[in-house]
């Protein structure tokens, strides 16, 4: 019986009906659903609101047993189910039997609440009156003023009527229960407020806990049982003690109060604590479910546990009991996929677990003389066991059953936190020692060995020692067992003896005895070179000076000292070594080789020619004796050694950088060698590192295949110091991996290396759009150059235009350059335009190529999508599946409402919203609503949770979101545009005289107008066959007198027309357009375009 069983068995509220018209079954299925209630609230008498937010309901037949022993203390409505479909039925039928039934439920003092009548009205009720001047519900009102009567129906106009008329009946039971349990705890309380004796107090507090426990009121219920055990603990000396019940009954019966007990006579200390016990147990059952609820039921349960060994320590039955209770107590713990609760569940698992298996073995070797090494039960008391007869057949069979629940203990313990996960360790050597006790050797070695390091790293070395007599004692004894598998992996029997060996020296502190383990240590390594790993504590010590210092030439060293030397005499030592290893899982090694280690402390220089520049942790020490390792492992890198690249004249060095100009589509590493003539068989292996983003290769050393890697020889490098790259996706910073090999020309047969790792900037986040103007003979590049990023500034310090290898066929004017950067941010429209004037006695060609030179600086800001791609996806490729169904909703209605606190993110580099965001709660209301995949929608709350308390963000974070560029120069290449045509056209006032006197409304004004064919000068190959037209266009300000529109035969026309002002003010000419033969517009350079005329 698990205790969501127990729970939903004993504390519902019930409500029971009787059908005598036998209607009920075709609703019955509907009302039920409505069950368990959900938010119920009612407001106390100090005004708060209280709310359950479940609450459980068991509906039950009523037969008349159940009319004739209606109790007090149960909070349940009574109902009955009525139809009627006329005058006759109601008058003959159904009044007589609600007459009849009614007045059971009447008591002098009042505590009842009237039940609920239920009309089912079928289709006949519901469209008709039966009576002439009232409906059967109002019918029913009359005649039973005292009870409320409700509506029940089975036939609805649609399914929305369905869906409202039981939320309405729901929410009518809701009030009609409250009114009931405050009914009944108003009764109770007063009660209580009279004159009455201890047995009549303890009654109504028994009743107010149940009614409280009921409703889900536990802090009530929680201090009425208190009351309940202060009234109780006056009396528990008088009480008798009672016997154990085996087997112990998980559930209260309601003639188990302690009052119908106290008048029965049957109340025991046993009786008190169990039915104390229970309520408390059910009661926590009531709280959130939490891991905390799991730990009190723990507590709970080792306190009733403690009470019974107290109490009943001289009962024959406490073992039984124990193991019993404790069975039942395991199947009340739920199993869990929580993995932050697993690690507590087990543990409380495993140590009731354990209870049940000591009483078991308790109650097994005192009944039966079975034995167990080191453990040993006094016989003072006689305790019975009967409760496992298979185990009890034979010795045999117990040591099976013991090993097998042991073995079950073991993996609880394993996968718990802490110290209790030692507690494996233990169980670990009962099984060892049940191995050894049946002479199964080998297997007692495999567990006996871990038990032993166990206690001998916990400094308890003397049970230690005792632990490895055993061992030792079992290794010998596995004749004819050259290997034993031990982790996986086939041990030789003599190299797990030098380690016992090694063992007993270090704990042995007579020197004459770490000699005699010496010698044979010694021996076992002359017959089996097997390589055997040994860890130094307690038996030799280290200390690393952390300085790592230049050697000699291309060699590094550091100085390691051996100190606390637990040998007994002068060693060999083949090889010193000591591993370093950085965030990368790059490693160091620095290594000393062939010397006598000496008893006393001295210091020793370990060398590299191979190195790895950057932070490193220290990973182990090793101390190689022949075919033994003593090793040292550091868990702890927290004490970083950091290795840099120190100068030396004859050093081999190189240094790698990009160019300090970005060519557009250009790019190219430079690298600067130094001694590299010195070298043989020289190699630099550079390898790009992956986005740490999209985990694809930011650049490619090949322009047609993506190309991570490049290997250059001395000799390449010799004619080259430059590297092209090309990028696979733009970002503003990669990493090259670079590992230089050579050995020198002076001693061939030495190979040194040199790695780094070397971060390349790069990123373009200015934007840069041009516009071309052309006049007459000359043209004009307009740039505009923008931010690409809003809110964030850009900071430009110049541009000039060039031409490079065309400086005698153009003239272009003079660079941009401000007296300090301009300051250009993304908002507001602000941009800078930089215009340069290209002009030429040759004739332009579109095929030339100039180059925009810029000098910039910029920030950018991805905060939104940051918060999408960093804070909400992260990466996740199964949760993406499930956003990409909201991800438009999360875009437009959540994203989009998102305001951020951008001072604080500018000064402190912390992300968060600022106070007119949105509301979370609201959002989490509507998401439900919604009913967002749960997943999802606990993803995007998460994700607002975070940013509302703010995250703290690094660099390295948001390499995709924060782009930070030094000064750099941008070379963008541009060419001159493509025409088909190229007119000129002017136009010029005629008759001075009349050009001198006012210009007035309604008096022509004589113009000429010229047009030219300009193509020849722009470089135009004019092989079209099109015509082309010049046409004025109309304007409200002028009216044309003459030519309007006529078709361009040469390369020159000219024309005089009239224009007639219709307006006094400043008039501008109207615009001109030429047009080819199939409708498209050409490029026109009017001169005039802007010219203004003054009329009066």
């Amino acid at each position: 019986m698990s205790v969501e069983s127990v729970e939903m068995e004993h504390w519902p509220v019930c409500l029971s009906y009787f059908d005598p018209f036998d209607v009920f079954g075709a609703v019955q299925s509907e009302f039920s659903s409505i069950f368990p209630l959900d938010v119920v609230r009612w407001k106390t008498n100090d005004g708060s609101v209280r709310t359950i937010e479940n609450l459980p309901v068991k509906l039950t037949v009523e037969d008349d047993q159940q009319q004739s022993n209606i109790k007090f203390e149960e909070p349940y409505i009574r109902l009955i189910v009525v139809t009627c479909i006329s005058v006759d039925e109601y008058r003959t039928k159904v009044r007589p039997l609600l007459h009849q039934w009614l007045p059971t439920v009447h008591d002098s003092s009042g505590p009842f609440t009237m039940p609920l009548i239920l009309l089912y009205a079928n289709s006949e009720v519901t469209d008709t009156s039966i009576f002439k001047t009232m409906s059967v519900m109002d019918k029913l009102n009359k005649d039973f003023p005292d009870v409320q009567a409700l509506e029940l129906k089975s036939v609805y106009k649609s399914p929305a009527e369905k869906t409202e008329f039981w939320l309405k009946l729901s929410n009518k039971l809701k009030a009609f229960l409250i009114e009931v349990f405050q009914h009944r705890i108003r009764i109770l309380e007063s009660k209580l407020t009279r004159q009455f004796t201890e047995n009549e107090e303890l009654e109504i507090r028994e009743q107010l806990f149940k009614i409280y426990a009921e409703f889900r009121r536990t802090e009530d219920a929680k201090g009425q049982l208190s009351m309940i055990k202060n009234l109780m603990d006056k009396r528990i000396k008088n009480v008798e003690t009672g016997k154990l019940e085996v087997p112990f009954e998980m559930s209260l019966s309601g003639k188990e109060s302690t009052k119908q007990l106290l008048s029965a006579k049957n109340l025991t200390k046993f009786t008190l604590y169990r039915s104390n016990f229970l309520r408390e147990l059910m009661l926590l059952q009531l709280y959130d479910d939490d891991i905390s609820k799991y730990t009190q039921i723990y507590e709970l349960t080792k306190d009733f546990i403690r009470k019974i060994e107290k109490e009943f320590a001289a009962d024959t039955r406490l073992l039984e009991f124990k193991f019993d209770f404790c069975k039942k107590m395991l199947d009340t713990i739920p199993s869990t996929s929580r993995s932050e609760w697993l690690p507590t569940i087990n543990e409380i698992k495993a140590d009731i677990y354990l209870i049940k298996r000591d009483a078991w073995i308790h109650g097994l070797m005192i009944n039966h003389g079975y034995q167990l090494l080191q453990k040993n039960y006094s016989n003072k008391t006689l305790y019975s066991f009967g409760l496992d007869k298979e185990a009890a057949e034979s010795e045999d069979a117990f040591q099976k059953s013991f090993a097998l629940q042991t073995k079950e203990l073991l993996a609880l313990y394993s996968q718990c936190n802490g110290k209790r996960q030692r507690m494996a360790d233990i169980l670990s050597l009962e099984v060892g020692l049940l191995h050894y006790q049946r002479k199964e050797y080998t297997k007692a070695v495999q567990l006996l060995m871990s038990c032993n390091e166990y206690y001998t790293e916990s400094k308890w070395t003397v049970i230690g020692v005792n632990i490895l007599e055993i061992f030792v004692d079992s290794l010998t004894n596995c004749v004819g067992i050259e290997t034993i598998d031990f982790d996986g992996e086939s041990v030789p029997v003599s190299t797990i003896l030098r380690n016992s060996y090694l063992n007993l020296i270090k704990y042995y502190n007579s020197t004459s005895e770490k000699k005699i383990f010496w010698n044979k240590f010694l021996e076992l390594k002359n017959d089996d070179m097997t390589e055997l790993v040994y860890p130094s504590e307690d038996l030799i010590d280290f200390s690393v000076d952390g300085n790592v210092f230049l050697h000699a030439p291309n060699v590094y060293g550091i100085n390691v000292e051996i100190k606390g030397n637990g040998f007994p005499d002068v060693i060999d030592v083949t090889q010193f070594k000591i591993t370093m290893k950085n965030s990368n899982n790059e490693f160091n090694e620095f290594i000393e080789r062939d010397f006598l280690l000496e008893m006393e402390s001295k210091s020793y220089c370990l060398k590299s020619k191979n190195i790895t520049f950057g932070e490193f942790g220290i990973e182990s020490i090793e101390l190689c004796i022949g075919s033994t390792t003593i090793i040292k492992a550091f868990e702890d890198t927290t004490n970083k050694v950091i290795i840099e690249p120190l100068f030396h004249e004859n050093n081999v060095w190189f240094e790698i950088r990009e160019s300090n100009e970005l060519k557009l589509g250009k790019y190219e590493l430079e690298i600067a060698d130094f001694n590299f003539g010195h070298t043989n068989d020289l190699e630099l292996y550079l390898e790009v590192g992956k986005s740490e983003v999209t985990q694809i290769n930011p650049v490619s050393f090949d322009s047609e295949i993506d190309q991570a890697t490049i290997t250059l020889d001395k000799e390449s490098l010799s004619e080259s110091k430059k590297i092209k790259y090309f990028f696979n996706e733009q970002q503003e910073q990669f990493t090259l991996f670079a590992k230089l090999t050579y050995s020198l020309q002076k001693n061939p047969d030495v190979i040194y290396s040199i790695s780094r790792v070397i971060h390349i900037d790069h990123y373009l986040p200015l934007s840069v759009s041009v516009e071309d103007i052309f006049k007459k003979d000359k043209f004009f590049f307009k740039f505009l150059l923008n931010s690409s990023v809003k809110e964030e500034p850009v900071l430009i310090f110049g541009s000039e235009l060039q031409c490079f290898e065309l400086e005698h066929s153009y003239e272009l004017s003079g660079p941009f350059i401000p007296d300090s950067p301009l300051t250009i941010t993304g908002t507001g429209g602000e941009s800078c335009i930089n215009c340069f004037q290209i002009s030429t006695k040759q004739t332009f060609n579109n095929s030339d190529i100039f180059h925009l030179m810029i000098k910039y600086c910029t920030l950018r800001d991805f905060l939104k999508s940051y918060v999408t791609d960093a804070v909400l996806l992260e990466g996740d490729v199964e949760f993406f599946q499930k956003y990409e169904t909201w991800k438009l909703y999360w875009l437009s209605n959540i994203l989009s409402e998102l305001e951020f606190d951008y001072n604080l993110y500018e000064k402190n580099m912390i992300l968060k919203l600022n106070g007119q965001s949105l509301d979370i709660f609201k959002v989490g209301v509507r998401l439900k609503y919604m009913k967002v995949d749960p997943v999802v929608r606990s993803k995007f709350l998460s994700c607002l949770k975070r940013l509302s308390e703010g995250i703290d963000l690094t660099e390295m974070e948001i390499n995709e979101y924060m782009k930070v560029f030094n000064v750099k120069t941008l070379t963008v290449p541009v060419q001159l545009p493509e025409l088909e045509r190229f007119y000129e056209v002017s136009f010029a006032r005629q008759d001075c005289k009349r050009h001198q006197t006012p210009n007035k409304v309604g008096e022509p004004l004589a113009f000429h107008i010229k047009i030219k064919n300009s193509s020849d000068k722009w470089g135009i190959q004019r092989h079209d066959k099109l015509a082309y037209t010049f046409e004025i266009i109309n304007n409200n300000d002028w009216l044309v007198h003459g030519r309007k529109r006529m078709i361009l035969k040469d390369d020159f026309e000219e024309m005089d027309i009239d224009l007639i002002p219709l307006r006094k003010g400043y008039l501008t000419l109207p615009q001109i357009e030429i047009t080819s033969s199939v409708g498209n517009p050409v490029r026109v350079d009017n001169s005039n375009t802007y010219d203004i005329v003054l009329v009066f």
